[in-house]
Protein backbone atom coordinates (compact mmCIF):
# COMPACT_ATOMS: atom_id res chain seq x y z
CA UNK A 1 0.00 0.00 0.00
CA UNK A 2 1.27 3.62 -0.89
CA UNK A 3 1.64 6.38 1.87
CA UNK A 4 -1.64 8.38 3.00
CA UNK A 5 -1.64 11.75 1.10
CA UNK A 6 -2.46 14.52 3.10
CA UNK A 7 -1.87 18.55 3.24
CA UNK A 8 1.59 18.99 5.00
CA UNK A 9 1.28 21.00 7.76
CA UNK A 10 2.66 24.65 7.45
CA UNK A 11 5.59 25.43 9.46
CA UNK A 12 5.42 27.71 12.20
CA UNK A 13 8.42 30.29 11.70
CA UNK A 14 9.88 33.36 13.65
CA UNK A 15 11.08 33.82 16.95
CA UNK A 16 9.48 32.63 20.17
CA UNK A 17 7.66 36.02 20.53
CA UNK A 18 6.60 35.79 17.17
CA UNK A 19 5.45 32.10 16.86
CA UNK A 20 3.47 32.77 20.24
CA UNK A 21 1.42 35.46 18.07
CA UNK A 22 1.08 33.10 15.40
CA UNK A 23 -0.50 30.31 17.34
CA UNK A 24 -2.07 32.13 20.75
CA UNK A 25 -3.76 35.25 18.71
CA UNK A 26 -6.71 35.52 15.53
CA UNK A 27 -4.51 38.41 14.92
CA UNK A 28 -2.77 36.74 13.17
CA UNK A 29 -5.23 35.72 10.88
CA UNK A 30 -6.64 38.94 10.46
CA UNK A 31 -3.30 40.34 9.41
CA UNK A 32 -3.13 37.39 6.41
CA UNK A 33 -6.30 38.23 5.31
CA UNK A 34 -6.15 42.11 5.10
CA UNK A 35 -3.03 41.44 3.10
CA UNK A 36 -4.78 38.54 0.70
CA UNK A 37 -7.94 41.54 0.08
CA UNK A 38 -5.43 44.28 -0.87
CA UNK A 39 -4.76 42.15 -4.44
CA UNK A 40 -8.77 42.13 -4.96
CA UNK A 41 -9.58 45.73 -3.42
CA UNK A 42 -11.30 48.43 -5.50
CA UNK A 43 -10.23 51.77 -5.93
CA UNK A 44 -13.33 53.37 -3.78
CA UNK A 45 -12.82 56.69 -5.65
CA UNK A 46 -12.18 55.83 -9.62
CA UNK A 47 -13.51 51.75 -9.92
CA UNK A 48 -17.09 50.97 -10.26
CA UNK A 49 -18.47 49.92 -7.31
CA UNK A 50 -20.87 47.22 -7.23
CA UNK A 51 -22.12 45.00 -4.20
CA UNK A 52 -19.24 42.55 -4.83
CA UNK A 53 -16.54 45.47 -4.79
CA UNK A 54 -18.41 47.09 -1.35
CA UNK A 55 -18.22 43.82 0.50
CA UNK A 56 -14.53 43.37 -0.05
CA UNK A 57 -14.49 46.72 1.47
CA UNK A 58 -16.15 45.81 4.28
CA UNK A 59 -14.42 42.71 5.21
CA UNK A 60 -11.05 44.47 4.70
CA UNK A 61 -12.31 47.18 7.03
CA UNK A 62 -13.87 45.08 9.63
CA UNK A 63 -9.99 43.08 9.63
CA UNK A 64 -8.77 46.40 10.56
CA UNK A 65 -11.02 47.07 13.26
CA UNK A 66 -9.38 43.33 14.64
CA UNK A 67 -5.72 44.72 14.45
CA UNK A 68 -7.52 47.87 16.01
CA UNK A 69 -8.42 45.89 18.87
CA UNK A 70 -4.71 44.14 18.67
CA UNK A 71 -2.92 47.74 19.04
CA UNK A 72 -5.36 48.88 21.64
CA UNK A 73 -6.17 51.92 19.57
CA UNK A 74 -8.47 54.25 21.74
CA UNK A 75 -10.78 56.97 19.75
CA UNK A 76 -13.87 58.38 20.26
CA UNK A 77 -16.96 56.64 17.93
CA UNK A 78 -19.71 58.59 19.40
CA UNK A 79 -19.87 61.03 16.63
CA UNK A 80 -21.59 57.77 14.65
CA UNK A 81 -24.63 57.59 16.89
CA UNK A 82 -24.58 61.43 16.95
CA UNK A 83 -24.74 61.94 13.42
CA UNK A 84 -27.26 59.12 13.12
CA UNK A 85 -31.05 60.24 12.88
CA UNK A 86 -32.43 58.68 16.24
CA UNK A 87 -35.61 57.34 13.48
CA UNK A 88 -33.70 56.85 10.33
CA UNK A 89 -34.16 53.47 9.32
CA UNK A 90 -32.44 51.09 9.22
CA UNK A 91 -30.98 51.21 12.73
CA UNK A 92 -27.28 51.92 12.69
CA UNK A 93 -25.00 48.52 13.89
CA UNK A 94 -21.85 50.00 14.50
CA UNK A 95 -18.91 47.55 15.47
CA UNK A 96 -17.42 49.79 18.40
CA UNK A 97 -13.80 49.02 17.37
CA UNK A 98 -14.50 48.70 13.46
CA UNK A 99 -15.01 51.11 10.61
CA UNK A 100 -18.74 51.21 8.41
CA UNK A 101 -18.18 50.58 4.66
CA UNK A 102 -22.02 53.04 4.83
CA UNK A 103 -19.44 56.10 5.23
CA UNK A 104 -17.96 54.69 2.08
CA UNK A 105 -21.24 54.14 0.31
CA UNK A 106 -22.20 57.71 1.25
CA UNK A 107 -19.27 59.37 0.28
CA UNK A 108 -19.31 57.59 -3.04
CA UNK A 109 -23.14 58.17 -3.47
CA UNK A 110 -22.21 62.08 -3.09
CA UNK A 111 -18.99 62.07 -5.19
CA UNK A 112 -21.52 60.37 -7.44
CA UNK A 113 -24.62 62.38 -7.04
CA UNK A 114 -24.08 65.13 -4.74
CA UNK A 115 -28.05 65.54 -3.86
CA UNK A 116 -30.20 63.65 -2.38
CA UNK A 117 -34.00 63.70 -3.14
CA UNK A 118 -36.74 62.78 -0.83
CA UNK A 119 -40.48 63.06 -1.37
CA UNK A 120 -39.87 65.05 -4.02
CA UNK A 121 -37.61 67.44 -2.63
CA UNK A 122 -33.87 67.80 -3.70
CA UNK A 123 -31.05 68.35 -1.10
CA UNK A 124 -28.54 69.90 -2.53
CA UNK A 125 -24.71 69.33 -0.73
CA UNK A 126 -22.54 71.94 -0.25
CA UNK A 127 -19.41 72.03 -2.41
CA UNK A 128 -17.46 71.87 0.93
CA UNK A 129 -19.07 68.46 1.76
CA UNK A 130 -18.83 67.49 -2.27
CA UNK A 131 -15.13 68.37 -1.83
CA UNK A 132 -14.76 66.53 1.36
CA UNK A 133 -16.03 63.09 0.08
CA UNK A 134 -13.53 62.89 -3.09
CA UNK A 135 -11.04 63.87 -0.40
CA UNK A 136 -12.02 60.77 1.78
CA UNK A 137 -12.10 58.60 -0.99
CA UNK A 138 -8.77 58.69 -2.17
CA UNK A 139 -7.58 58.94 1.78
CA UNK A 140 -9.25 55.80 2.04
CA UNK A 141 -7.57 54.11 -1.08
CA UNK A 142 -4.22 55.75 -0.08
CA UNK A 143 -4.44 54.42 4.15
CA UNK A 144 -5.99 51.44 2.61
CA UNK A 145 -3.04 50.33 0.23
CA UNK A 146 -0.20 51.82 2.63
CA UNK A 147 -1.51 49.91 5.73
CA UNK A 148 -1.62 46.94 3.49
CA UNK A 149 1.92 47.77 1.96
CA UNK A 150 3.05 47.19 5.53
CA UNK A 151 1.48 44.31 6.75
CA UNK A 152 2.69 42.03 3.49
CA UNK A 153 6.08 42.29 3.56
CA UNK A 154 6.25 42.17 7.77
CA UNK A 155 4.36 38.56 7.28
CA UNK A 156 6.80 37.52 5.02
CA UNK A 157 9.80 38.44 6.90
CA UNK A 158 8.05 37.05 10.00
CA UNK A 159 8.38 40.15 11.43
CA UNK A 160 11.67 40.98 10.69
CA UNK A 161 11.89 44.26 12.45
CA UNK A 162 10.63 42.82 15.35
CA UNK A 163 6.91 42.16 16.49
CA UNK A 164 6.67 45.41 18.91
CA UNK A 165 7.97 47.63 16.36
CA UNK A 166 5.76 46.40 14.14
CA UNK A 167 3.03 46.77 16.15
CA UNK A 168 3.89 50.87 16.94
CA UNK A 169 4.17 51.57 13.23
CA UNK A 170 1.00 50.03 12.43
CA UNK A 171 -1.15 51.47 15.24
CA UNK A 172 0.26 54.80 13.74
CA UNK A 173 -1.47 53.86 10.68
CA UNK A 174 -4.27 52.36 11.99
CA UNK A 175 -4.94 55.77 13.84
CA UNK A 176 -4.58 58.04 10.94
CA UNK A 177 -6.78 55.60 9.21
CA UNK A 178 -9.36 56.06 12.06
CA UNK A 179 -9.32 60.28 11.97
CA UNK A 180 -11.09 59.88 8.54
CA UNK A 181 -14.25 57.90 9.50
CA UNK A 182 -16.17 61.21 10.36
CA UNK A 183 -19.74 61.48 9.48
CA UNK A 184 -21.00 64.30 7.79
CA UNK A 185 -23.28 66.55 9.79
CA UNK A 186 -24.92 68.12 6.69
CA UNK A 187 -26.33 64.71 5.82
CA UNK A 188 -28.17 64.81 9.34
CA UNK A 189 -29.23 68.38 8.88
CA UNK A 190 -31.39 66.62 5.59
CA UNK A 191 -32.96 64.06 7.51
CA UNK A 192 -33.53 66.41 10.52
CA UNK A 193 -36.10 68.25 7.94
CA UNK A 194 -37.10 65.15 6.46
CA UNK A 195 -38.46 63.69 9.52
CA UNK A 196 -39.42 67.20 11.68
CA UNK A 197 -43.13 66.92 11.61
CA UNK A 198 -42.60 62.71 12.67
CA UNK A 199 -40.24 63.83 15.61
CA UNK A 200 -42.71 66.39 16.83
CA UNK A 201 -45.72 63.83 16.67
CA UNK A 202 -43.18 61.47 18.62
CA UNK A 203 -42.44 64.32 20.81
CA UNK A 204 -45.85 65.30 21.94
CA UNK A 205 -46.86 61.44 22.13
CA UNK A 206 -44.09 61.06 24.70
CA UNK A 207 -45.29 64.00 26.50
CA UNK A 208 -48.97 62.86 26.15
CA UNK A 209 -47.92 59.78 27.94
CA UNK A 210 -45.88 61.14 30.70
CA UNK A 211 -49.02 64.13 31.43
CA UNK A 212 -51.32 60.70 31.58
CA UNK A 213 -48.96 59.29 34.50
CA UNK A 214 -49.26 62.52 36.41
CA UNK A 215 -52.98 62.56 35.68
CA UNK A 216 -52.55 66.08 34.42
CA UNK A 217 -55.32 66.33 32.99
CA UNK A 218 -54.93 69.72 31.63
CA UNK A 219 -51.77 68.99 30.38
CA UNK A 220 -52.79 65.79 29.02
CA UNK A 221 -55.92 67.59 26.07
CA UNK A 222 -52.76 69.99 25.37
CA UNK A 223 -50.80 67.21 24.45
CA UNK A 224 -53.81 65.48 22.81
CA UNK A 225 -54.15 68.74 20.61
CA UNK A 226 -50.74 68.91 19.77
CA UNK A 227 -50.45 65.51 18.63
CA UNK A 228 -53.33 65.99 16.38
CA UNK A 229 -51.56 69.05 15.10
CA UNK A 230 -48.99 67.03 14.68
CA UNK A 231 -50.87 64.73 12.23
CA UNK A 232 -52.86 66.96 10.21
CA UNK A 233 -49.26 68.75 8.99
CA UNK A 234 -47.81 65.59 8.15
CA UNK A 235 -50.50 64.82 5.86
CA UNK A 236 -50.78 67.69 4.54
CA UNK A 237 -46.55 67.33 3.81
CA UNK A 238 -47.24 63.79 2.78
CA UNK A 239 -49.87 65.53 0.29
CA UNK A 240 -47.27 68.30 -0.87
CA UNK A 241 -44.67 65.47 -1.34
CA UNK A 242 -47.65 63.31 -3.69
CA UNK A 243 -48.04 66.31 -6.18
CA UNK A 244 -43.92 66.63 -6.58
CA UNK A 245 -43.61 63.17 -7.02
CA UNK A 246 -46.45 63.71 -9.92
CA UNK A 247 -44.53 66.24 -11.27
CA UNK A 248 -41.22 64.23 -11.45
CA UNK A 249 -43.41 61.02 -13.07
CA UNK A 250 -43.55 58.87 -9.90
CA UNK A 251 -47.00 58.09 -8.95
CA UNK A 252 -50.21 59.04 -10.70
CA UNK A 253 -53.38 61.32 -10.33
CA UNK A 254 -54.83 59.22 -8.67
CA UNK A 255 -52.30 58.98 -5.98
CA UNK A 256 -52.30 62.76 -5.69
CA UNK A 257 -56.03 62.94 -5.26
CA UNK A 258 -56.50 60.56 -2.26
CA UNK A 259 -53.79 62.64 -0.69
CA UNK A 260 -55.15 65.78 -1.17
CA UNK A 261 -58.13 64.28 0.59
CA UNK A 262 -56.65 63.31 3.84
CA UNK A 263 -55.00 66.63 3.93
CA UNK A 264 -57.79 68.22 4.61
CA UNK A 265 -58.25 69.74 8.68
CA UNK A 266 -58.84 68.05 11.50
CA UNK A 267 -60.21 70.06 14.31
CA UNK A 268 -57.61 71.02 17.33
CA UNK A 269 -59.73 69.40 20.11
CA UNK A 270 -60.98 66.14 18.53
CA UNK A 271 -59.43 63.67 21.00
CA UNK A 272 -61.15 65.99 23.76
CA UNK A 273 -64.68 65.89 22.11
CA UNK A 274 -64.35 62.08 21.00
CA UNK A 275 -63.58 61.67 25.16
CA UNK A 276 -66.46 64.11 25.59
CA UNK A 277 -68.69 62.03 23.45
CA UNK A 278 -68.35 58.99 26.04
CA UNK A 279 -68.80 61.08 28.83
CA UNK A 280 -72.28 62.62 27.50
CA UNK A 281 -73.28 58.80 25.92
CA UNK A 282 -76.88 59.38 27.82
CA UNK A 283 -77.87 62.75 26.20
CA UNK A 284 -76.29 61.10 22.68
CA UNK A 285 -78.90 58.26 23.25
CA UNK A 286 -81.32 60.47 24.25
CA UNK A 287 -80.63 62.02 20.76
CA UNK A 288 -81.70 58.42 19.31
CA UNK A 289 -77.74 58.60 17.91
CA UNK A 290 -76.52 55.80 18.93
CA UNK A 291 -74.31 55.62 15.26
CA UNK A 292 -72.83 58.70 17.01
CA UNK A 293 -71.86 56.60 19.80
CA UNK A 294 -70.01 53.97 17.41
CA UNK A 295 -68.07 56.52 15.31
CA UNK A 296 -66.67 58.04 18.39
CA UNK A 297 -65.63 54.72 19.54
CA UNK A 298 -63.87 53.87 16.22
CA UNK A 299 -62.09 57.35 16.45
CA UNK A 300 -60.62 56.87 19.44
CA UNK A 301 -60.13 53.18 18.75
CA UNK A 302 -58.33 53.78 15.64
CA UNK A 303 -56.15 57.26 17.48
CA UNK A 304 -55.46 54.49 20.37
CA UNK A 305 -53.32 52.43 17.39
CA UNK A 306 -52.06 55.16 15.56
CA UNK A 307 -50.76 55.95 19.05
CA UNK A 308 -48.98 53.15 19.75
CA UNK A 309 -47.49 52.73 16.56
CA UNK A 310 -45.96 56.40 16.43
CA UNK A 311 -44.54 55.16 20.11
CA UNK A 312 -42.69 52.83 18.52
CA UNK A 313 -41.31 54.69 15.81
CA UNK A 314 -37.70 55.18 17.90
CA UNK A 315 -37.23 51.69 17.72
CA UNK A 316 -39.30 50.27 14.86
CA UNK A 317 -37.20 53.37 12.48
CA UNK A 318 -39.11 54.74 8.97
CA UNK A 319 -37.83 55.28 6.28
CA UNK A 320 -37.38 58.71 4.43
CA UNK A 321 -39.42 57.90 1.76
CA UNK A 322 -42.86 58.20 3.51
CA UNK A 323 -44.32 56.59 0.66
CA UNK A 324 -42.68 53.75 2.08
CA UNK A 325 -44.12 54.07 5.13
CA UNK A 326 -47.22 51.97 4.04
CA UNK A 327 -48.43 50.85 8.07
CA UNK A 328 -47.56 54.25 9.27
CA UNK A 329 -50.03 55.98 6.41
CA UNK A 330 -52.44 53.36 6.57
CA UNK A 331 -52.94 54.38 10.37
CA UNK A 332 -52.74 58.29 9.82
CA UNK A 333 -55.50 57.37 6.98
CA UNK A 334 -57.78 55.91 9.22
CA UNK A 335 -57.30 58.26 12.26
CA UNK A 336 -58.74 60.99 9.52
CA UNK A 337 -61.43 58.86 8.05
CA UNK A 338 -62.63 57.89 11.61
CA UNK A 339 -62.19 61.37 12.95
CA UNK A 340 -64.15 63.34 9.66
CA UNK A 341 -67.01 60.38 10.41
CA UNK A 342 -67.27 61.14 13.59
CA UNK A 343 -67.55 64.67 13.15
CA UNK A 344 -71.51 65.65 13.78
CA UNK A 345 -70.68 63.76 17.11
CA UNK A 346 -67.89 65.90 18.08
CA UNK A 347 -70.02 68.99 16.88
CA UNK A 348 -72.69 68.27 19.25
CA UNK A 349 -70.86 67.96 22.37
CA UNK A 350 -68.68 70.65 21.81
CA UNK A 351 -71.72 72.88 22.69
CA UNK A 352 -71.69 71.16 26.19
CA UNK A 353 -69.74 71.80 28.90
CA UNK A 354 -66.53 71.11 28.61
CA UNK A 355 -65.91 67.34 30.70
CA UNK A 356 -62.57 68.87 32.67
CA UNK A 357 -65.39 70.75 34.71
CA UNK A 358 -67.21 67.60 35.57
CA UNK A 359 -65.09 64.35 35.05
CA UNK A 360 -63.25 63.43 37.78
CA UNK A 361 -62.20 59.85 36.76
CA UNK A 362 -61.59 57.09 34.08
CA UNK A 363 -59.69 59.81 31.97
CA UNK A 364 -59.58 58.32 28.08
CA UNK A 365 -55.50 57.08 28.72
CA UNK A 366 -53.55 54.75 26.70
CA UNK A 367 -53.27 52.82 30.11
CA UNK A 368 -56.64 52.65 30.45
CA UNK A 369 -57.54 52.32 26.50
CA UNK A 370 -54.96 49.66 25.66
CA UNK A 371 -56.62 46.36 27.54
CA UNK A 372 -59.58 47.04 25.19
CA UNK A 373 -57.73 47.06 22.37
CA UNK A 374 -56.40 44.28 22.87
CA UNK A 375 -59.35 42.24 23.95
CA UNK A 376 -61.19 43.51 20.66
CA UNK A 377 -57.94 42.00 18.44
CA UNK A 378 -57.82 38.74 20.26
CA UNK A 379 -61.82 38.31 19.25
CA UNK A 380 -60.97 39.37 15.40
CA UNK A 381 -58.07 36.79 16.09
CA UNK A 382 -60.88 33.83 17.10
CA UNK A 383 -63.69 34.86 14.55
CA UNK A 384 -60.36 34.57 11.96
CA UNK A 385 -60.18 31.37 12.99
CA UNK A 386 -63.25 29.81 13.22
CA UNK A 387 -64.16 31.71 9.46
Amino acid sequence: MGKKGGKKKEKITGTPDVVRFKTTTTYYASLRECAQLQESLPFVASDPMAEDEYKKVARFLSMLGMLCDMCEVQSDKGYRTRNYHKLLDPRPNFDPKGFPVAVVRAARGIQDEPSLCYNGKRYQFSDEVKEKAESFLKDIDREMNLIAGYIEPALKSDFGQGLRTFKVELTDKLMEFDDMFIYSAELLEIYNDVFAVIDEMVQAEARLTAAEEREDIEQKQAEEAAFVRAVEAFLVLYSEAMEAKYTAGEVTQAEVNVSREFAESIPERSLELAEAAIFYEYKVMDLGREDWLESANEFIRSYLELRLYVASIPLQRLSPEYIDNKRFITLLRAFHTRGAKAFPVLEYVSGLPKISHSKSSRWMTKALLLPELQELYRRKLEEGHVA
